[in-house]
């Protein structure tokens, strides 16, 4: 029995180091999306105060609509990914799907979500759901910036060995 008890302590205390992991991996990636973000609207303001400089005021206005799209859709995406990432909650495959149909709206994308029936919200540890959605979070996100696709599919269905997180696009690949 001391030796279960000593297994549970280190099982708890590795999930614990894990999501500390993980919450410092995402305030990293955060402050490096900030940063970029920042050095565009830097950028991008500049280049309306030269043209305000030299009385172009189409050439300003066009710059500064950049400025104001540049910032809503990257605040869209943090709050898109901040709520994406609730998935600690008994709902998650409600918090799935949201991300997912979320995502593809955003993107101007065609979403088929498929749960396997089978699988019960309570076969998955917090860790297993935490880990599959900052999967979906990175699938997509690549999806986004680099396939081309019109359409994505995504499912979880259960395997023998745990679950299985299927995201398919009709994009253009890579070698």
């Amino acid at each position: 029995e001391d030796a279960q008890q000593a297994l549970t302590v280190r099982i708890a205390v590795h999930e614990q180091e894990y999501c500390l992991a993980e919450r410092a991996r995402a305030d990293a990636d955060f402050a490096r999306e900030i940063q970029q973000v920042v050095t565009i609207l830097k950028t991008q303001m500049q280049t309306a105060l030269d043209h305000l400089e030299h009385g172009q005021l189409g050439a300003t206005a066009a710059v500064l609509a950049q400025v104001d799209s540049v910032t809503s859709e990257n605040l869209r995406k943090r709050a898109l990914a901040f709520h994406g990432s609730e998935t600690q909650s008994a709902d998650f495959f409600a918090a799935f799907k949201q991300y997912v149909t979320q995502f593809a709206a955003s993107n101007g994308l065609h979403a088929d979500i498929s749960i396997d029936a089978d699988l019960d919200i309570n076969q998955l540890a917090p860790m297993t759901r935490l880990q599959a959605m900052r999967i979906l979070q990175e699938v997509l996100v690549n999806v986004g910036k680099h396939a081309q696709a019109q359409r994505i599919e995504t499912s979880i269905t259960r395997t023998a060995d745990g679950i299985a997180l299927t995201v398919r696009d009709d994009g253009i690949g890579f070698d």
